[in-house]
């Protein structure tokens, strides 16, 4: 979903199936056909201080999580990441 204002996209991750309402965060997140230019910024925003790497490579990013997120409930139902274009 992109902001009003252009400046942010949110990118929701949602729980799997209807039995377990917890998200459990990944190693990292692949997005097929998206595109980020150099300086764009990713804050998880259950972690706003965590270190969130990515990477674009042939027209697809990926999001690297950071270790101690990784395997780890970040939250019931969705968690959001928020992009800074």
């Amino acid at each position: 979903i992109q902001s009003k204002d252009k400046q942010h996209l949110y990118i929701y991750l949602l729980s799997g199936d209807n039995d377990h309402t917890d998200v459990v965060l990944p190693k990292e997140l692949a997005l097929n056909n998206f595109f980020l230019h150099k300086g764009a910024k990713i804050t998880l925003l259950d972690a706003p201080r965590a270190h969130i790497r990515w990477q674009t490579k042939n027209n697809n990013t990926t999001i690297k999580l950071p270790s101690k997120l990784q395997n780890k409930i970040g939250g019931k139902y969705a968690v959001v990441f928020k992009i800074d274009l």
